[in-house]
């Protein structure tokens, strides 16, 4: 297990899943016959560049989203000493984002902002998820798991909650704020329980991994903190029956293409967790190696990258993305970095109160709290 600092590991997970974000968007839609024929009987081996970067798509911008949208609420917890569920926060920060691409939406918008949409990377559309763009414009509040909207497991919902695995060291409760944070994020536009358990598993791995954890180990107790979680739901043994096979697979003879063949498409939230998990354990000791075993595949290639990408880049550290990609290539790589050093950090819970008015004037101005606080600090 490398010795590295929490930094070092969020740095990791944000740019490793942004970079294999960047290295599956360009074949997303391509059979692996046809990503072979294309680029050579080893598929894509390399990100493809475009006018010099590398393109992220809806996957990293709604990862950098949830980010900011839990350190408002955060924020709003140290400066207020009350707030809403993060979901609360994280889901008007997704509806800012669907605004910003130019979908009109329903119901309040009073509150929508975010200090990410300056850049026009963060709003371009990159094929955003029919689901979540559907709850979005609809609703101004989000879904829940105990009153879902829809029966989609897609896995629009686990792509994006790493974030809430790397703040949950800020809370008495880690591993019961990873699962809860994970689960609620995915449901506020995913309703199956498909679809929010596997991003609770996800965000639960990424807590283990930054706590030291060695990778096998922690996917084996992620998957033991759903099993406490989740025992009375039916769908959990699809889920860990799945990622059992996904750690036979890794251990076994057979190659990549048709390992992940066997685990499916990655179109749904279980098989993209399962494909990722594959990639990693398989692969562990090489990032670039990982990303070109998750993105050369028959299916949703950028959303089984970036969770690969979170995922390996959390074990392994920032160093190792470095060395296998030029991240100053990729978009908003500004705002990842930015993001990746807050997450960890959180806000500053002593140098404000309610009394110092921040919150508010910054609020109401339609300016991001938590950003204007930590540039005070």
């Amino acid at each position: 297990m490398p010795e590295l600092t929490r930094l070092e590991r969020s740095l990791g997970c944000l740019f490793g899943g942004a970079m294999g974000d960047a290295f599956g968007y360009p074949v997303e839609l391509m059979p692996l016959e046809r990503i072979r024929s294309n680029f050579g009987p080893e598929g894509l081996t390399e990100p493809l560049l475009f006018d010099g970067r590398y393109c992220i798509s809806d996957d990293t911008q709604m990862t950098l989203l949830t980010a900011d949208g839990f350190l408002t609420g955060y924020t709003r917890a140290c400066t207020r000493g009350i707030a809403a569920p993060p979901v609360i926060y994280i889901y008007e920060k997704y509806r800012t984002w669907a605004k910003g691409m130019g979908y009109g939406l329903k119901g309040d918008t009073s509150t929508l902002g975010s200090w990410l949409m300056d850049d026009p990377a963060m709003t371009a559309r990159r094929a955003p998820g029919r689901t979540c763009i559907e709850n979005l414009t609809e609703y101004d509040r989000p879904g829940r798991p105990e009153e879902p909207r829809n029966d989609s497991k897609g896995c629009g919902g686990l792509m994006r909650v790493a974030p809430l695995g790397l703040a949950a060291h800020l809370f008495s409760d880690p591993v019961g704020k990873a699962l809860e944070w994970g689960e609620t994020a995915a449901a506020s536009t995913h309703g199956h329980p498909l679809g929010w358990m596997a991003a609770a598993f996800l965000s639960s791995l990424i807590y283990h991994i930054c706590e030291g954890t060695g990778l096998a180990a922690s996917v084996d107790k992620a998957k033991g903190d759903c099993i406490a979680r989740y025992q009375d739901d039916s769908y959990l043994v699809q889920m860990t029956g799945l990622l059992d096979k996904a750690v036979d697979l890794a251990e076994s003879d057979l190659p990549d293409g048709e390992c992940m063949e066997a685990l499916g498409e990655g179109w749904v939230a279980e098989e993209t967790l399962a494909m990722a998990v594959f990639s990693c354990l398989r692969h562990a000791g090489d990032f670039k190696s990982c990303l070109r075993c998750a993105v050369n595949v028959t299916g949703d290639s950028d959303s089984i990258g970036s969770v690969a990408g979170n995922i390996l880049g959390a074990y392994l550290g920032i160093g190792a993305v470095e060395k296998a990609f030029d991240i100053s290539r990729l978009e908003c790589g500004d705002k990842i970095r930015g993001i990746s050093e807050d997450i960890i950090s959180g806000c500053p819970s002593h140098e404000f109160g309610p009394a110092d008015g921040i919150w508010d004037a910054k609020y109401i101005e339609g300016r991001d709290p938590y950003r204007s606080v930590l540039r005070c600090r």
